[in-house]
């Protein structure tokens, strides 16, 4: 499981109350946005990550670049609507920006 990164501000751990069913509809809530293939491995770390920090925060999937807020121009794309979303995306995961 990959640690929290101890230079940057986290939420604290949350004490969850939930049932042994809830804890796994929540890892099941994750783990659709993933293909069967990985979900025998990232259930386990999704269970835990809800363990350790009362939260599935997907550690192993954060990118390990800084991400940065580019100008609106630079942004490839075919349409200004999905260069907009990008822009916006950029500039909530930019330490700088956020």
């Amino acid at each position: 499981m990959t640690p929290l990164e101890p230079s940057l501000d986290h939420a604290p751990k949350r004490h969850h109350t939930l049932t042994s069913a809830q804890i796994d509809l929540a890892i099941t809530n994750h783990l659709k946005y993933f293909v069967k293939d990985l979900h025998p491995t990232l259930s386990k770390v999704f269970r835990d990550e809800l363990e350790k920090y009362g939260h599935i925060y997907m550690f192993n999937y954060m990118p390990k670049v800084n991400l940065e807020a580019v100008p609106f121009d630079l942004i490839p794309g075919q349409t200004s609507e999905a260069r907009a979303m990008i822009h916006m995306i950029l500039n909530n995961l930019d330490p700088r920006v956020a």
